[in-house]
């Protein structure tokens, strides 16, 4: 989308600014300030003030990024910082349940195996989202990577549980087939995969699998295993997940985005978006008042012959997550440089003093080869013509003045779509020298056709 003049990127903790080029062949700026607020990005953009839009050539358009060296701190901000500082520990304070024992991260917040707090979120976003309005769901699944902190054993406060859960995301809802179900629970196992990585997700109770990691990627999963318990530790038992029946899943926004790779969720259809993750943790422990560590092995580890190959790992778009891509990009230290033309075209016009009604010729300079240049006149806003630069980046655009334009000077814009510009003037004449000029024309006119008849006598 050409339109868009900048791009402020996140989440991948590069410190990046550079020029890219756009759709239109234009260089387009694009930062990234690290992480953890140890860089500020210095972006300096220049607005046209008529219509707004950034002027990416021949102003100032560039970024650049710099150290927060914590050395002379803004007074008016740290007092805002420590006011809103007091506010957060005042309701992070506040008592949210209790739990019998701590309830963690896998060993080391490793991503690559089931944990008893993955389990637990997955447990309360289930119970979160059982209102009609959201489905209700039967089954519930958790990132690893969305999981920031381990609970400690006994009393819990709204901080404690809002460390687990810091980003802010919702718990929604979507419908997925039992084959898209399959499809998601393959994508844990990507080691050989498009995201070179295992990462298991935390499930909410009552749901098991059985996967085999010697078996080719898209058929670790064995589909006959794949199960759920509709009423728990109920007198109903386990049914198979059925690939062709639907079924109603909660997950963060993140993971229904297909986030960390897990395309599958992109599959889902009828979306609903619910509470905030961590209100549904609240809500849960206010239900519940004391939790135990749930219990891991949801996903179990066999031996099994491959089966056929799960479908759907493509998310949406029914293919394989594309290859990173590796671009040449420029700069973004002193703008777009020599990637766009050199502002320094010229315009100039002829006759400079014309009458109203009498043709003129605006002739333009310097410009890029090949652009469309556009003559207006700036006072009217009005469009005078427009032609293309030749290989020289010369250009001439002849107009006849209006003869309803007042006297005195009047400015004629040359424009281009990267934004280069070059502007000539020209000055009308008052209407009474008009009218002298003319009689003394007709004057001169007159003696000289008398003095050529009397000649030929």
């Amino acid at each position: 989308m050409p339109a868009v003049d900048l791009i402020v990127t996140a989440h991948s903790h590069q410190a990046y600014n550079c020029m890219l080029t756009d759709q239109a062949g234009q260089p387009r700026l694009v930062t990234q300030a690290g992480y953890y607020g140890r860089l500020i990005s210095d972006i300096r953009l220049t607005l046209d003030g008529e219509t707004g839009d950034v002027v990416r050539f021949c102003e100032d358009y560039r970024a650049d990024n710099l150290p927060v060296t914590r050395e002379s701190p803004d007074r008016r901000i740290a007092s805002i910082v420590r006011y809103w500082d007091q506010r957060a520990q005042e309701e992070g304070s506040l008592p949210v349940g209790v739990t019998t024992a701590p309830i963690t991260r896998a060993a080391g917040a490793a991503r690559d195996a089931e944990s008893s707090l993955g389990n637990l979120i997955a447990e309360a976003q289930l119970h979160g989202v059982q209102e009609a309005q959201y489905g209700p769901p039967v089954i519930a699944f958790m990132n690893p990577g969305g999981l920031r902190a381990d609970l400690p054993a006994g009393q819990l406060t709204y901080a404690d549980l809002f460390a687990v859960q810091p980003f802010g995301n919702t718990v929604n809802t979507i419908d997925l087939t039992g084959a898209e179900i399959r499809a998601l629970l393959e994508q844990q196992f990507q080691l050989d995969g498009p995201r070179e990585s295992q990462l298991i997700l935390g499930t909410s109770e009552g749901f098991s699998y059985r996967y085999d990691l010697g078996n080719p990627y898209g058929q670790r999963v064995d589909p006959l295993s794949i199960t759920l318990d509709p009423d728990r530790d109920g007198p109903l038992e386990p049914a198979l997940i059925d690939p062709a029946q639907t079924y109603r899943v909660a997950a963060n926004s993140f993971l229904i985005g297909g986030g960390d790779q897990f395309t599958a969720f992109t599959n889902g259809e009828n979306p609903v978006t619910g509470p905030l993750d961590v209100d549904t943790a609240v809500a849960y422990f206010a239900a519940e008042g004391t939790v135990a560590p749930p219990a891991v092995g949801h996903g179990q580890a066999t031996d099994f012959a491959p089966p056929a190959p799960a479908e759907g790992l493509g998310g949406d778009e029914g293919e394989e997550p594309a290859e990173p891509t590796v671009v040449d990009a420029s700069s973004g230290l002193d703008g777009p440089a020599t990637s766009g033309p050199g502002c320094d075209a010229t315009a100039v016009i002829d006759p400079a003093d014309p009458a109203r009604g009498e043709k003129v010729t605006v002739t333009g300079a310097k410009f890029g080869a090949g652009e469309e240049v556009t003559a207006v006149l700036v006072d009217r806003s009005r469009t005078l013509g427009s032609a293309r630069a030749d290989d020289q980046g010369t250009v001439t655009i002849a107009f006849t003045v209006p003869r309803n334009l007042p006297a005195g000077a009047h400015t004629v814009q040359l424009t281009t779509p990267s934004g280069e510009t070059a502007t000539t003037e020209f000055t009308v004449t008052p209407v009474q020298q008009e009218v002298r000029d003319t009689v003394k024309q007709f004057v001169q006119n007159a003696i000289q056709k008398l003095l050529a008849w009397l000649f030929r006598r």
